[in-house]
């Protein structure tokens, strides 16, 4: 779990810093938050995805 928290921070800090991530980082975000049980931030991560233009 303590994994799946820290990546997730860390693409809260890429975002903020105004890096791009890649489908990659989008994926391992969204599976990170539902091993963590976060549903919250899965949300936000689809919302994200929604609102960039993101190909």
């Amino acid at each position: 779990m303590n994994c799946c928290r820290e990546a997730i921070s860390l693409f809260d800090e890429m975002v903020a810093c105004g890096f791009k991530p890649d489908n990659v980082t989008i994926v391992s975000t969204l599976s990170a938050s539902a091993r963590s049980g976060d549903l919250e931030k899965g949300k936000a991560i689809h919302d994200y995805v929604k609102g960039t233009d993101f190909s």
